[in-house]
Order: C-alpha cells, then sequence, then structure tokens
C-alpha cells in the first residue's frame, strides 16, 4: 500500500511550514530525549539531546528522526518514542508526557496547530502478542483514543506509520506466511480506522505512510539501495542492525522516502486550488 494523504485540513500549509515535530512510538523513533532531565530543542540542536541520540541503530548513528532533521534542520522535534513500548504505552508518552508539559505550549515549546507535525510509528511490540482479528481491532481502536486526546489538546496535523513487512526481517524463521498476514490485517485496519476518525474531524489533516512499501522496495531490489542481496535477512548486516531493527542506512531510506511524501503535498486547497487532494505468531521477545 503506498503512501496516501486521508485529508488536507485548514492547519496544513505544506511540510515547509511545518516548525515542530511531536513523535511518539518505539525503538524505531525513539532517539532518548525527556522532558524533564534532556535540554530543550532549539535550531542549533533540533533533537534536545546531542545528536544523533540514543538510538537501536548502530552506536552514534542516527535512526530516521535524526536523518529528517539533518535535511530539515529548521525542525524542531519533541520525540516521546522509547523502545520495547506498546499502544498501551502511549497512555505514558502522551497523557503523563506530553500533555502536562509541552501541550501547554510553554515558552521551549511554542507550537502552533498550524505549524506542527504529529507523528506516531507503534504496534510492531503489539504484533508479538496480539493472536486474532478482534486484538487488532481492538489495539487500533486504543490507539486512536490517544489521537484524540492529542486532537483535544490543540493537534491538527497527524502523520501516522503503517507497520513494515517483519515477516521477511531475521526474526521471523517459522511460517512467515501467518506473519505477513498479521501484519497486512494492521496495516489494512489502520488505514481503515484512520480513514473513520478523519471523517469524524473535518478540520485535521491526516497522512499515513507506508513503512511496508519503502521496506519492501529495498528487500525486493537490495542492489538499487546499495545492499548486497545477503542483507535481506541477515541480523548485524547493512539492512539490520539486530534480528528486529533497522540500520542507519536503512533509516535514510525511510527518512528520504518520508521528506518526498510529505513535500508532495500542497496545502489546503483553500490556500492552492489547483491543488485538490483526493486520492483517487512469534515471541514478545521481539521487541522494539
Amino acid at each position: 500500500m503506498p503512501s496516501t494523504i486521508i485529508q488536507a485540513g485548514k492547519a496544513w500549509h505544506g511540510f515547509s511550514k511545518i516548525q515542530h515535530l511531536i513523535i511518539f512510538g518505539d525503538s524505531y523513533s525513539s532517539v532518548r530525549w525527556d522532558y524533564q532531565s534532556s535540554p530543550h530543542p532549539t535550531i542549533k540542536s533540533p533533537l534536545g539531546v546531542t545528536y544523533p541520540g540514543v538510538t537501536y541503530a548502530e552506536p552514534g548513528k542516527p535512526n530516521w528522526v535524526g536523518h529528517l532533521v539533518k535535511s530539515r534542520s529548521s525542525k524542531l522535534v519533541y520525540d516521546y518514542a522509547r523502545g520495547n513500548d506498546f499502544v498501551s504505552s502511549l497512555e505514558r508518552q502522551i497523557i503523563y508526557q506530553f500533555l502536562p508539559n509541552v501541550a501547554r505550549k510553554p515558552s521551549s515549546a511554542p507550537w502552533e496547530p498550524d505549524d506542527t507535525l504529529f507523528m506516531t510509528w507503534i504496534g510492531i511490540n503489539d504484533l508479538a502478542l496480539i493472536e486474532d482479528i478482534d486484538g487488532v481491532f481492538n489495539t487500533l481502536k486504543g490507539l486512536f483514543r490517544y489521537q484524540e486526546k492529542l486532537y483535544a489538546s490543540g493537534a491538527r496535523n497527524f502523520l501516522l506509520f503503517d507497520l513494515p513487512p517483519i515477516h521477511r526481517s531475521p526474526s521471523v524463521r517459522d511460517d512467515p506466511a501467518t506473519v505477513m498476514e498479521q501484519y497486512q490485517t494492521w496495516n489494512a485496519t489502520l488505514e481503515k480506522e484512520l480513514r473513520s476518525w478523519t471523517r469524524t474531524h473535518p478540520d485535521i489533516t491526516t497522512f499515513l505512510f507506508s513503512s511496508w512499501d519503502t521496506f519492501s522496495r529495498v528487500l525486493d531490489d537490495p542492489n538499487a539501495f546499495g545492499f548486497d542481496p545477503d542483507d535481506i535477512s541477515e541480523a548485524g548486516g547493512a539492512i539490520w542492525v539486530d534480528r528486529l531493527r533497522p540500520t542507519s542506512a536503512m533509516h535514510r531510506i525511510i527518512a528520504d522516502d518520508l521528506i518526498s511524501f510529505l513535500d508532495t503535498h500542497s496545502p489546503h486547497v483553500s490556500d492552492q486550488p489547483e491543488f485538490p487532494h483526493n486520492r483517487a505468531c512469534f515471541s514478545a521477545s521481539n521487541a522494539v
């Protein structure tokens, strides 16, 4: 499934106008920033923590967040993601960490609805425990309850990531077809729920970025991206830093795809009327 914009609301003036990125998720997105104990993000230090933060890529190497701000250094990042987190962990990330602090727009984080993009990439750890489609549905219902909390705080621009094809990672040796089906079910349900939620909020912008598509293109043709075919399934290789997490080189491709995707989508239709936006089971130890 390709990345898509579901709806462009009045607060979306294009990615070039976004000054703040507020990020929630798991180890794929974590830089180990903390509002209480870390420096606040600045133009000179957009992550707050010393670049590239502490990531789950190779030591001292950036993940997609670091690659993105290196390319677009004018954007300040408030990154609440933590390794091993689940959708239920958004209770901590959003309710107990974001809402009491950055949500209140202190002088250290003077964000506004039209200059901020809220980004959430989570679910891999949940799928290590979910056993059926009801579990997927209920978990994603929870995800959107937390998005609703962000909306109530003033968020208007949202980007959600679907999940990558983990059945092709080194972590899956047995029954990859079943794992593939789990992830396809999650991604299809995520899109359905995002579209449903968007319909009830006519003033928001919603993007769905397909990490599945990005990973699949790389794994289908590694040579085109400078990788060796052996890297496709090798933990500690050029694509996978371990059995489940991508290397910094793979994170760069994710960031490049994400930037290209966001740059493609112009401001809300009222700003530029000539550009309307209508779009024609494994072990819990596999944690990210």
